[in-house]
C-alpha cells in the first residue's frame, strides 16, 4: 500500500531547529565553554526526539520506517566513525608511550623557528600522501608539530593553517564524496564551483556530492561540481539544483561575454584533451540554470 504523501507546514518544520537553538544559547549560557563536555550533545538529541515524536504522532510515520531511514544515515557514516575511533586510539597510545613528547623534544632541537611553519606544511602533506588521511596526520604529528610551535612563540592559528594547508589536500585530493554545498558561492577572480574549483590529482573520484546553492562567478568559468578537470577525474552519483551565473568583470549591465564558460556539473576540460588523461561523468543530473 502506498503511503500518501503529507505537507508539512512551514512553522511545524522549524520547531525542531527553534528548540535546538533555543536549547543551545541557555547550554552556553549556562556553562559557557565547557558546553562542549554533554550539555550541547544533550540539546540535539532532544532535537532529534522531538523531529521523531513529529513524525510518530502527526505524520503516523511508523517507528520502522525511521528506524529503517536511522540505520542507513548510520551506515552512510560508518567509514569515517571506523577511522575516527582509529585515529583516537593512536593518538592516545601516541601521547601515552613518550612518542610525542620524544618528538616534541627532538623538534625543538632540530627544527629552527626561521622555517618551522614552512617545515610542519611539508611534512604534513608527505604524511598525509603516504597515511593517506589528514585526519591521522593532524592527530598524530599534528598533536606534536603544535607542541614545538607554541614553545617557539607561535600562535594556534598559525601552526593549525601551515598543518592544513597541504595537509588537509593531500590527504583528501583522491576522494571527495558525500559532500553538499547549500551556501552561496561567489569568486571575483578565476572562476567557481559547488564543490571543488579545480581538480589535478591524478585518478581522483568526486561522488555522492550535490550543490544546491547559487554559484557564481565574476571571471570565466562556473561549474555546479568541479569547475576546472585537469587530471583523470571520476563523477558519480553527482547533482547540480543551484543556479549558476557567469558575468565577465569587463562586462557592462550584466552581459555575458564569450570567454564565459559554465557546465552543470563540469565547466571545462580543456586540459585533458589530447592527453591520456580521462573524464568520467556517470549517473548525474542537473536541474539548476
Amino acid at each position: 500500500m502506498r503511503m500518501k504523501r503529507r505537507t508539512v507546514e512551514i512553522l511545524l518544520s522549524l520547531l525542531p531547529v527553534i528548540i535546538l537553538i533555543v536549547m543551545l544559547a541557555l547550554v552556553i549560557r549556562a556553562f559557557g565553554s565547557d558546553a562542549l563536555n554533554g550539555g550541547s550533545q544533550v540539546s540535539l538529541l532532544i532535537s532529534a526526539g522531538v523531529c521523531s515524536a513529529i513524525s510518530l504522532l502527526y505524520f503516523r510515520i511508523p517507528w520502522k520506517t525511521l528506524e529503517e531511514s536511522i540505520m542507513r544515515s548510520v551506515g552512510s557514516v560508518t567509514t569515517a566513525i571506523i577511522i575516527l575511533l582509529m585515529i583516537g586510539a593512536i593518538s592516545g597510545v601516541w601521547i601515552l608511550s613518550g612518542v610525542v613528547p620524544t618528538l616534541i623534544h627532538y623538534g625543538l632541537m632540530l627544527i629552527h623557528p626561521k622555517f618551522f611553519l614552512v617545515t610542519t606544511c611539508i611534512i604534513c602533506a608527505i604524511v598525509s600522501v603516504l597515511t593517506g588521511s589528514s585526519w591521522s596526520t593532524i592527530a598524530t604529528i599534528g598533536i606534536a608539530l603544535l607542541g614545538i610551535g607554541q614553545a617557539q612563540g607561535f600562535s594556534s592559528g598559525l601552526i593549525a593553517g601551515a598543518m592544513e594547508y597541504l595537509g588537509a589536500p593531500a590527504g583528501k585530493c583522491v576522494r571527495i564524496s558525500d559532500c553538499t554545498t547549500a551556501a552561496r558561492v561567489t569568486d571575483f577572480t578565476g572562476g567557481a564551483a559547488g564543490i571543488i574549483c579545480s581538480q589535478s590529482a591524478k585518478g581522483a573520484i568526486i561522488e555522492r556530492c550535490g550543490n544546491m546553492a547559487e554559484v557564481t562567478s565574476k571571471n570565466h568559468y562556473v561549474a555546479g561540481i568541479c569547475m576546472n578537470v585537469k587530471s583523470t577525474t571520476t563523477i558519480t552519483d553527482c547533482y547540480n539544483t543551484g543556479k549558476l551565473f557567469m558575468q565577465d568583470q569587463n562586462s557592462q549591465g550584466g552581459e555575458i561575454q564569450t570567454n564565459c564558460r559554465g557546465g552543470g556539473i563540469v565547466a571545462t576540460a580543456a586540459d585533458i584533451l589530447y592527453t591520456d588523461q580521462y573524464l568520467t561523468i556517470e549517473n548525474c543530473y542537473t536541474a539548476g540554470y
